[in-house]
């Protein structure tokens, strides 16, 4: 049933704007799910935790993330669109949003009993990891904590809307950065 004729499994698909964003605050314990009241400028899209259908979206006010994601055209009568292109992934990257929230869900991960890597994939892309995924996982932790416990050259500073900084402590950045990369993938932006 290689068309899906009898609908006997859903086709994989990219989550909407809206839900990226949301699914992102959701999981560090952020999203405000308050309803109702006024509308939110779109400026404010980095900041507010509230959810993402409260701000405005006008033909020329949009929130720069959930376009990126293809947010309803207001123009079109609020149809969608539906691209997967890496410059996505270079939004959320770059996003203030997304790393103050890799940083907390990482500094709440690790307030907890159990394997890191495991609690982390789990948390965050709602499967447990592969054996070579963990294998790679707790390399690049090793290695990363290493790399900034060495490395005694001046920072430039961050850019940005992040307004979380970064641990001291090189153990925690490490783990803040693999969620942060975690948050990138594909499986955490795809509905299976």
């Amino acid at each position: 049933d290689s068309e899906n004729k009898y609908f006997w499994r859903m086709n994989s698909r990219r989550m909407e704007a809206e839900v990226v964003r949301d699914s992102i605050l959701y999981l560090s314990g952020q999203l405000d799910l308050t309803r109702g009241g006024p509308e939110i400028p779109e400026t404010d899209g980095e900041t507010v935790p509230r959810r993402s259908l409260y701000f405005r979206n006008t033909p020329n006010e949009k929130m720069g993330m959930l376009e990126v994601f293809d947010v309803a055209d207001p123009n079109s009568c609020y149809q969608r669109k539906e691209s997967v292109v890496p410059h996505q992934s270079l939004a959320m990257m770059n996003s203030g949003l997304t790393l103050d929230n890799a940083r907390l869900i990482a500094e709440q991960l690790s307030a907890t009993d159990g394997d890191f890597v495991i609690a982390a994939f789990e948390t965050v892309l709602s499967r447990r990891p592969t054996d070579a995924e963990v294998v790679r996982c707790q390399t690049f932790l090793q290695q990363h904590e290493k790399l900034l416990n060495e490395d005694a050259t001046e920072k430039f500073l961050a850019g940005g809307t992040a307004r979380r900084a970064p641990a001291a402590d090189p153990e925690m950045r490490a783990r803040e950065n693999l969620v942060h990369v975690l948050l990138l993938h594909n499986d955490f932006v795809t509905v299976r």
